[in-house]
């Protein structure tokens, strides 16, 4: 979604050629997206050791500008719903509505979906950002190129990748994403081309996977394999390790099919565990209905050189990196 632009000074315009960086505690997800009119095309993609001190940004993939996105384990997110404008005097509750008491520790910024008029509500979805989280990323970027142009949490910027792709493609028809993080797991639903819902649950692949570890006393490695592979059937662990979430996934669905009228929403699932085919059963048996994988790469021009079969393979992990990018992109 919209990033927190304040973190550095607006350009003029928005760049046109742009680094997406992912930036997450178990590698660095690099993409260069160069954007004319509607159509965007990927010049490359590249996955990096993460680095504490050294960010270093292979030459084909440096652009002038990047959009960061940070996985945010400390962050605030939250859609909301208020009556009349986006004003002055929403921004200032803005930090708390977003349960935020001291605003200065923050870097907060929200971006409006839909804007009320007299009595009729406005929505907009808002992020507070740990400075203590932001400073550390910053420091990669305190000179040289390339200038940070945004920063975002990494849940938001799948969210505007998933928004240029499936919504965008389909308009009138209704879709949820579930996005599986390491450790969270973000449930968003669209209708009529805009964010109508979003959830996050403290509940991620790290669960799974220790869970298996640990009931079937396998290392990490095999435990994601067993997850893929469906090597062994795991289906009654699954459910009763998924059931809390999966069942508020149901309520979530209900509500937003009896308050925004529709019905038949197709549901996309991304993330490592997504390409569990025992979790994704899992999750169809309770939702009764299918999930079907997402490929961020799938509405881009993709030059055949940018993308290996390595690459193509760890598509789904670029998912944040060409949202932020993406958003960048958008003010061009």
């Amino acid at each position: 979604m919209k990033s927190l632009k304040e973190l550095t000074d607006r350009l003029k315009h928005g760049p046109s050629d742009c680094t997406g960086i992912d930036i997450g505690s178990t590698a660095i997800k690099l993409v260069r997206l160069r954007g004319s009119g509607s159509d965007v095309t990927l010049v490359g993609a590249e996955i990096l050791e993460p680095s504490v001190t050294n960010l270093s940004i292979p030459p084909r993939l440096r652009a002038r500008h990047a959009a960061i996105a940070v996985s945010g384990t400390n962050a605030v997110a939250k859609l909301l719903t208020f009556p009349g404008a986006a004003d002055a005097g929403f921004e200032g509750r803005l930090h708390k509505s977003l349960g935020v008491a001291e605003e200065d520790d923050f870097r907060i910024s929200y971006r409006v979906i839909s804007e009320g008029q007299g009595r009729a509500e406005s929505r907009a979805l808002a992020v507070a950002l740990p400075q203590a989280e932001a400073d550390p990323v910053m420091q990669h970027f305190a000179s040289g190129i390339p200038a940070p142009y945004s920063l975002e949490i990494a849940p938001l910027a799948t969210l505007t990748a998933f928004e240029h792709g499936p919504v965008a493609a389909n308009p009138d028809q209704a879709m949820g994403l579930i996005d599986f993080g390491t450790a969270r797991t973000t449930l968003s639903f669209f209708h009529r081309g805009a964010l109508v819902l979003m959830r996050q649950f403290d509940f991620g692949s790290r669960d799974i996977l220790q869970r298996v570890e640990s009931t079937l006393h396998v290392d990490t490695e095999t435990a994601q394999g067993i997850l893929v592979d469906s090597a062994f059937d795991i289906s009654e662990l699954l459910g009763e390790l998924m059931s809390p979430v999966t069942t508020q996934f149901v309520v979530s669905r209900d509500f937003v099919e009896r308050r925004d009228n529709c019905s038949d929403i197709a549901l996309f699932a991304i993330g490592g565990i997504a390409l569990s085919r025992a979790t994704l059963g899992e999750l169809e048996q309770t939702l009764s209905t299918d999930i079907a994988g997402w490929n961020p790469f799938d509405n881009l021009n993709v030059q055949t050189q940018s993308v290996d079969d390595r690459i193509g393979a760890d598509s789904w992990r670029f998912a944040s990196a060409i949202g932020a990018a993406l958003s960048a992109l958008e003010d061009a």
